[in-house]
């Protein structure tokens, strides 16, 4: 993800029909094989201004990138305790985010109810 930062990531990224999405699809989610789903994130992003705006996401939430007063008060909001019933889903096989962060998360407030998906990587 931190990867994703980098300016280089819009060339590297389309480079050799995604091959650095199918590497990336294969760590965080090992075993998952639906080659029509990564086929459509494929064609997804690859409009740039597609492509621009998922790796946005990645660049407000983790570096530097572009934010706005709305995404600061969002973002804000998001770090509050949860107020009602949650159920927290995470895949065991999750190459990206690790199981502990599942862990940790129950500490959050007491009615969280966390689910660690035995099979299950980053996509679900």
């Amino acid at each position: 993800m931190f990867y994703f930062q980098s300016a280089l990531a819009e060339t590297a990224i389309p480079a050799n029909d995604y091959a650095l999405i199918e590497m990336l699809w294969a760590d965080w989610s090992p075993g998952f094989k639906s080659k029509d789903d990564l086929e459509n994130f494929k064609k997804c992003i690859s409009s740039p201004s597609h492509l621009k705006a998922a790796l946005g996401y990645y660049r407000a939430s983790l570096g530097n990138g572009k934010k706005t007063d709305t995404y600061n008060a969002i973002e804000t909001k998001g770090l509050e305790p949860l107020k009602q019933p949650t159920l927290y889903l995470h895949g065991k096989k999750d190459g990206c985010i690790g199981v502990e962060l599942a862990e940790e998360a129950r500490s959050t407030c007491p009615w969280l109810e966390v689910r660690v998906l035995d099979q299950v990587g980053h996509f679900m």
